[in-house]
């Protein structure tokens, strides 16, 4: 699996986690309409449509699934379609500044910084 998949199923996962995840032929759609607020919770990632129709098909999965929310947000990242990204700039859809994600296969030492361990005994620890 290349980096760059790598990174963008890491931060997909982190943004699923602990909420619902509706697969559609084309994206997914996170829900948690006890959150209707929380943008990590309500969202459309993994899109993959390129035509009309399909795109249409991710836009209404959206409208039916994420009702419960004011907003509509997409998650994209190298792999969305062009086409796909174009279609939400003609609707009017903002684009975001992009977090760094980083990801590895296997944690090695930094070299250590220094850091000291401090037993908490007590709520006000």
């Amino acid at each position: 699996m290349g980096e760059q998949r790598l990174i963008a199923e890491a931060y997909r996962w982190q943004r699923r986690l602990g909420h619902r995840v509706i697969e559609t032929p084309h994206c997914a759609i996170v829900v948690d309409p006890a959150k209707p607020d929380l943008w990590d919770a309500n969202h459309a990632d993994d899109v993959t449509a390129t035509t009309d129709a399909d795109i249409d098909a991710v836009l209404a999965a959206m409208d039916e699934h994420l009702a419960h929310s004011e907003w509509r947000v997409v998650h994209t990242d190298a792999f969305t379609p062009g086409r796909f990204l174009a279609r939400l700039a003609y609707l009017g859809f903002e684009e975001r500044a992009v977090v760094v994600q980083m990801t590895c296969d296997r944690l090695k030492p930094s070299g250590g910084a220094p850091v000291d361990l401090v037993e908490i005994i007590d709520d006000a620890g």
